[in-house]
């Protein structure tokens, strides 16, 4: 069996299938990967947690303390815990944050054990898709990986507004994926060099902007898995 991963973020393709199609029933038991506020969605814990930025884990760092007190491994780079609000209790998540060095050079993911890719701009999609390759995952699947909508009009960005309590940045601001022209981000690019890698790379919607990987279908991936 192929050692096989499911990166959950945050884009609003995901929405409809968590709603209305048991999308969690579907993944229960399976390696799941959650970014961000995506693990506030699942009725059981994920495998693993992953975030990049300072003011995710100020905001959510006691909930991801109990995330780790109960057995979901955390994944992030040591200036997500740099700021000047995160004192106290961060000598705690020490001994259960797997800490990886952020790069922008590729050739230093693949000279240094602990160096991850993040392109020019720190995606956490970017990171945890980084963080899969460095560990030979061979087949991936990317699901609410849109960035962001399909116009610059549309700011319905991320599949759980409304629903839980949370502070996204980029949330209901597609100006952080395209620019006034409606023209994306140069930002997108930092995916490609994943484009042609030996692991299986699926992009589980349809309406994602970023078009280096195979999209399928939910019910595609469903018969994969």
């Amino acid at each position: 069996m192929k050692k096989t991963c499911i990166i959950i973020a945050g884009g609003k393709s995901i929405r409809e299938e968590w709603l209305n199609n048991g999308l969690f029933d579907h993944l229960r038991g399976k390696e799941i990967w959650a970014l961000n506020y995506a693990y506030k969605t699942m009725p059981y814990l994920p495998s693993r947690e992953l975030w990049v930025d300072e003011s995710f884990f100020t905001n959510e760092k006691e909930n991801l303390l109990l995330l780790g007190i109960k057995g979901v491994q955390l994944i992030s780079q040591p200036s997500s815990l740099a700021g000047k609000g995160n004192k106290g209790k961060i000598k705690d998540y020490f001994d259960i944050i797997k800490l990886y060095n952020k790069t922008r050079d590729f050739t230093d993911q693949l000279k240094y054990e602990e160096s991850i890719y993040t392109g020019l701009y720190s995606l956490v999609g970017l990171f945890a898709l980084s963080v899969a390759i460095k560990e030979k995952y061979e087949r991936i699947f990317l699901l609410g990986l849109d960035f962001g909508t399909p116009n610059i009009k549309d700011k319905d960005t991320h599949y759980y507004d409304g629903f839980i309590s949370h502070k996204s940045r980029g949330a209901g601001d597609p100006k952080i994926y395209r620019n006034s022209n409606n023209i994306l981000n140069e930002k997108i690019k930092d995916f490609k060099v994943y484009e042609n890698t030996e692991a299986e790379i699926y992009n589980v919607s349809l309406r994602s902007n970023i078009d280096y990987f195979d999209k399928i279908s939910y019910e595609e991936m469903y018969n994969l898995l």
